[in-house]
């Protein structure tokens, strides 16, 4: 029985979930510690009993807003995932960064409007690391993500850059999924809503796995500083020229750090996906100093 008794109550602001979408989460979570073999059919859902109470973030009913019901429906599946981590170990996994929606408006005609989201690392898993800035695939996975090309043609928009954050991940045996940076310069006024979550409290890792990095919503103003934004905010408004950061959530690590195989380590290092700072300080990796340059021959 997978029973969110104790969860919030409906809020008048698109974060609620449906019925059917909240019980699609729950036994996708309770399927990823199954036999994969198993096909997905009535079987499956007469075997898990999913009770959600009326009325709630998880079962909203109308006229409460559902658009944005992957931040609850996320906040469960991750209740599920760290319930059986500890019911069935081998096959634990450490907490993951959740998606952040986000929608970018016209301030007045022409109108136009672009409805996005980023995703965060996954947490680590037994003998495997997480997967970078991919979230946990329900329903939605990377390639919905807008691609820059479609997004500067038909939005007054640059889309700067899309890159992953070097030492977001949760240091570990089994390092934690990267977070992601995303920077979206505006050529004309705009106005942002955010809708995201785990901004606050980062995912945890498990069996001596570090926590993950921290992500956020923030305004980089013309001088170059930056404003972090609420998780959840109502259209902030931009200027032409003002960028919005999107930086996601790492997911946990997995196993003490020092316990990382140090091939896989070098292998971050090299890779870009660790800094050399956070070599020596997570895996404590020695690092030599650079040798002097040779002075030249005349």
């Amino acid at each position: 029985m997978v029973d969110f008794e104790g969860t919030g109550p409906q809020v008048p602001a698109a974060i609620n979930s449906s019925a059917s979408q909240s019980m699609a989460a729950a036994v996708f979570a309770v399927r990823c510690f199954l036999d994969p073999t198993i096909p997905m059919n009535d079987g499956c859902l007469r075997a898990i009993d999913v009770r959600l109470p009326v009325g709630s973030l998880l079962n909203a009913t109308p006229p409460h807003p559902c658009g944005g019901r992957f931040v609850p429906i996320y906040a469960a599946m991750e209740a599920v995932f760290q319930a059986l981590s500890e019911a069935v170990p081998e096959r634990a996994i450490a907490a993951s960064g959740i998606l952040q929606p986000f929608s970018i408006a016209a301030v007045g005609a022409p109108y136009w409007i672009h409805l996005s989201y980023d995703f965060g690392g996954v947490g680590a898993r037994r003998g495997l690391d997480g997967p970078d800035a991919t979230g946990v695939h329900f329903g939605i996975g990377r390639n919905s993500v807008p691609q820059a090309e479609p997004v500067e043609t038909r939005c007054p928009m640059i889309v700067e850059s899309v890159e992953t954050i070097p030492d977001s991940g949760g240091p570990g045996t089994f390092r934690g999924g990267l977070g992601s940076r995303t920077v979206l310069r505006f050529l004309a006024p705009c106005h942002v809503t955010t809708r995201g979550d785990r901004l606050s409290l980062a995912p945890q890792g498990r069996e001596g796995g570090l926590p993950g990095r921290l992500g956020g919503f923030y305004r980089r103003h013309l001088d170059g500083t930056l404003e972090r934004l609420p998780s959840k905010a109502n259209n902030v408004r931009f200027e032409e020229g003002e960028a919005f950061v999107v930086e996601t959530t790492g997911g946990g690590g997995l196993g003490p750090p020092l316990s990382r195989d140090r091939a896989l380590v070098e292998a971050d290092l090299r890779a870009g996906l660790i800094t050399e700072q956070g070599a020596r300080r997570d895996y404590g990796l020695v690092i030599p100093a650079a040798s002097p340059a040779r002075p030249g021959r005349s």
